[in-house]
């Protein structure tokens, strides 16, 4: 009996050292990963481990990448989406600093803030194409006489009419191009040069005509009556001589000062809008000269 209990405890023994063993085994291999994972995944203090911050590290740079990328993209969107608003709202005829008349100042990232006077006046030119500048009120007194018997007074009948009309007087923007305007950047002055005022219309107002009472020889009886021939001509020869009133000198000189107000009227507010600092003269285009344009 003893025998046999030394020998189960001899067995006992021996299946508690190889369980040891495979127990130190199992612990050794386990260690070994654990320092592996220790040593390379040492948490920080704020427990994610080196690994970690590399994975994030991977993730980071794609989305950088891709941040730029978006950016680069929505810059180009957003250029495209200038350009195409800036035609919507204000043509094609957009200002920049290669076709600008004066350039104020250029800043960073292609900002810049320009002036184009050019194409301000000649837009408004563009509208006002021929300009009445002045409106010239006109009499023309007239004296009919009808010849008695051998032309004797005292068979004769004279009478005096006064005939109105209007002269109207106009500059033609038509032909107003860049080369009519000129900016001078060290004055800070816009010269317009327009075309000299010409006689545009010659408008009678037969409604207005005054006829005063005939007189009469003392052998003349009844007024004096005229056929429809004769009337007609009559009128011709009124606006003849209203025509030949308003062409003279003094009367053209007139119209080109009123064609200076006018225009200056006009395109002032323009220049003003576009920049304040500038002043506005009007000035004649010596290559235009005074024309009847009634014929």
């Amino acid at each position: 009996m003893a025998g046999k209990s030394k020998r189960d405890d001899a067995h006992e023994r021996a299946v508690e050292e190889a369980r040891e063993q495979i127990r130190a085994e199992l612990r050794g291999e386990s260690g070994g990963k654990s320092g592996k994972s220790g040593k390379s995944g040492k948490s920080n203090k704020y427990g994610y481990g080196a690994g970690s911050a590399r994975g994030r590290t991977g993730k980071l740079i794609p989305f950088i990448g891709g941040l730029i990328i978006g950016l680069i993209v929505g810059a180009l969107l957003l250029l495209l989406i200038g350009n195409a608003s800036q035609t919507m709202f204000f043509g094609t005829n957009h200002t920049s600093t290669t076709n600008a008349d004066t350039v104020f100042q250029q800043g960073m990232l292609g900002t810049y803030t320009a002036a184009d006077f050019e194409k301000a006046i000649l837009g408004e030119a563009s509208r006002h194409k021929e300009l009445v500048v002045k409106e010239q009120p006109i009499e023309i007194p007239t004296t009919i006489t009808r010849a008695g018997l051998g032309n004797l007074q005292i068979f004769s009948k004279v009478q005096n009419v006064y005939y109105y009309g209007t002269g109207v007087y106009t500059i033609s923007l038509a032909e107003l191009d860049a080369s009519n305007i000129r900016v001078d950047e060290e004055n800070q002055k816009i010269r317009v040069m327009i075309p000299h005022a010409c006689l545009q219309y010659i408008n009678p107002n037969l409604d207005l005509t005054m006829f005063e009472e005939a007189g009469r020889g003392l052998l003349a009886f009844g007024d004096i009556k005229m056929t429809t021939q004769e009337q007609n001509s009559l009128q011709q020869s009124v606006v003849e001589s209203m025509r030949e009133r308003l062409t003279q000198e003094d009367m053209y000189i007139g119209a080109d000062e009123f064609a200076k107000v006018s225009a200056w009227e006009i395109f002032q507010p323009l220049v003003a809008s576009v920049s304040p600092s500038y002043l506005l003269e009007i000035m004649f285009d010596e290559n235009t000269f005074h024309q009847d344009l009634t014929h």
